[in-house]
């Protein structure tokens, strides 16, 4: 009797708990990466967590805290909301913290997308549920499935604020393996790509896009080479071209693809009428062979990415470093949607102004800016022909009227559900540092059509002055086509500051124009506050200076203005101009830059 009485108890208290867990709120799902799922009611694209209410009973929040740091509970605390029996409730983790009840809620922190332990706490401390630190897929999620229950599984069709009823999948498939790695050869060799995974499937491609079993046919997009620049000029055709996948059975001959005709190379990525700066001959080409593994019922596995280049020279054929970016061309070459052409967004102006000429106007879609824009590749770098970074990144075009030459300038950015929240190199001579969030890739700017390196060489001729952006030159490829050069460089930005002063809490501002100025980072409600001061008291008594002196460095001040006086900046004054501070009170005691005073 005894044994059977101990046993009823251990159900009793197994069905117990498992029915306090069935009568509760759980943490659903969540997103860590979304670019282009859903929008917060700001129409930008925010992580999210979604609580189920997986009861009989209504439950009020009030005083629960979700956080993604164990150690502060109550990072954030939810209002006075209330979840209905069988209901979702989305909370954005966007850093706006907004706790209006009836609206969107928002966190006052960031999911990092390298994983972070989520937890639910009820407002008596009770820990009532908690994710574990998992990297998701970029537009992916993680939740239960069945809803609210089951076990944790990636989504690859989230369902933010419904049921998780799509497919979910529990393992994603090891990468393959390549039987070479990239870089530089003076001879040809036959690739073989390999993996363990019984009863899978290898899929690859030569044309830098991503291997995938639903584009064995080919996917056409179209693109522009005529343009109505100017006022009457005619537009030319719509042309086509495709990119494909491949099943791998057999070797893959690795060759000198030089002599082969140019592809994306003549394509204009500029609004001219006549782009004469389209190569004529073929240019210096690589290989790009990109590949993963595939099996039913599982999440396909990371892309492998390697680039060959064949030639007599092996490893000597460039003094300078080489960058070799791969993506699916239509991201940049696409009338629609592609981001280094003019494109429809160019047309639809041209309509609109049928007897304006373009010098000087930012149209095109090489304009489109933020994260609904950065289209996914992969960025390798080779010093002295050996292979040291290689991950798939994200890029977007950057810049104001250089937009509008033929080679773009372009941000990279390092993540951590695309394989590394860092690129771990040290890219620049100059610095110590070796681990970057992101960098640019600079085409000189107003010096384009000039040296390239203007700005470089004047930024290091005052580096013992002003915070200055290092650099390094590097030859590029795209897809494996020849692509010119762009100068490597630091990109001014918070992660810029966390490496400089160790500091990323700031105020950024940039003047693009002389009346329009972006916030960058933080706010400008302080540097307003000054300028304020500035204008309406005389900094001719010394208290007034002095207390100047406690809101902006001086030296920094007069330091950027004598920069770029003997430099002879043309771009400037109103525009291109920078300006920070770390968002605390001014303390004379704190180490360089951590003071709380602008500087530019």
């Amino acid at each position: 009797m005894r044994k059977n009485t101990q046993i009823f108890v251990c159900l009793f208290l197994l069905a117990f708990v498992f029915s306090g867990r069935a009568q509760t709120v759980v943490i659903n799902e969540i997103m860590t990466s979304n670019t282009t799922v859903n929008t917060d009611e700001d129409g930008t694209y925010q992580d999210w967590v979604e609580l189920y209410n997986n009861s009989a009973a209504a439950v009020n929040l009030n005083g629960y805290g979700l956080t993604d740091d164990a150690t502060l509970p109550f990072k954030w605390v939810f209002p006075a909301v209330t979840m209905a029996p069988g209901s979702h409730l989305l909370v954005y983790c966007s850093d706006k913290n907004r706790t209006v009840v009836g609206q969107p809620l928002h966190t006052n922190w960031k999911i990092s997308s390298g994983g972070e332990v989520i937890t639910l706490t009820s407002a008596a401390s009770v820990t009532v549920d908690s994710y574990p630190a998992t990297v998701i897929p970029q537009n992916m999620s993680f939740g239960h499935s069945p809803n609210g229950t089951g076990p944790l599984l990636f989504f690859p069709t989230p369902t933010p604020g419904t049921a998780n009823t799509t497919q979910a999948y529990s393992e994603i498939l090891p990468a393959p393996t390549f039987s070479q790695e990239g870089g530089f050869y003076t001879a040809g060799f036959n690739l073989s790509i390999s993996t363990n995974v019984a009863g899978a499937t290898i899929y690859y491609t030569l044309d830098g896009s991503e291997p995938s079993a639903t584009n064995l046919g080919g996917t056409t997009y179209q693109y522009k080479n005529v343009y109505a620049e100017m006022p009457g000029d005619a537009s030319g055709p719509m042309l086509t071209q495709s990119y494909q996948s491949m099943t791998y059975t057999a070797p893959i001959s690795i060759v000198d693809r030089s002599p082969l005709p140019n592809k994306i190379a003549n394509i204009s990525t500029t609004y001219h009428h006549d782009p004469t700066y389209l190569p004529t001959s073929p240019l210096f080409k690589g290989t790009v062979v990109r590949a993963r593994v595939v099996k039913p019922g599982t999440l396909s596995s990371p892309i492998v990415t390697k680039t060959y280049f064949i030639t007599p020279s092996g490893s000597a054929e460039f003094a300078l470093p080489v960058i070799s970016l791969s993506l699916n061309e239509d991201r940049f070459f696409d009338y629609e949607d592609g981001i280094q052409v003019a494109g429809i967004d160019f047309d639809t102006w041209r309509a609109a102004n049928p007897s304006e000429e373009p010098t000087w106007q930012e149209v095109g879609n090489f304009y489109r800016r933020g994260s609904a824009n950065e289209k996914i590749g992969n960025f390798t770098y080779f010093v002295g022909g050996e292979q040291v970074v290689n991950q798939d990144v994200g890029i977007r075009t950057r810049g104001g009227n250089s937009c509008a030459f033929q080679q773009k300038a372009m941000n990279i950015y390092a993540r951590a559900e695309l394989g590394g929240a860092k690129l771990n190199y040290k890219f620049f001579s100059d610095l110590t540092d070796n681990s970057f969030s992101r960098i640019m890739l600079r085409n000189g700017g107003g010096d384009f059509y000039g040296t390239m390196f203007r700005d470089e060489l004047n930024q290091t001729t005052v580096a013992g002055l002003n915070e200055t952006e290092s650099y390094q030159p590097a030859v590029v490829f795209l897809n494996g086509e020849y692509w010119g050069i762009l100068n490597i460089r630091e990109k001014y930005d918070n992660d810029y500051f966390k490496r400089v002063i160790g500091n990323d809490d700031i105020d950024f501002l940039e003047d693009e124009g002389i009346y329009e100025t972006n916030i960058e980072e933080g706010d400008n409600l302080d540097f307003i506050d000054m300028n304020n001061y500035i204008n309406n008291n005389s900094l001719v008594p010394d208290a007034n200076y002095a207390y100047i002196q406690t809101r902006m460095d001086v030296n920094s001040f007069m330091d950027y203005q004598i920069s770029n006086i003997y430099l002879d900046n043309a771009d400037w004054p109103g525009t291109n101009q920078h300006y920070w501070r770390t968002r605390n009170p001014f303390n004379p005691t704190a180490s360089y830059g951590n003071d709380g005073r602008w500087r530019w």
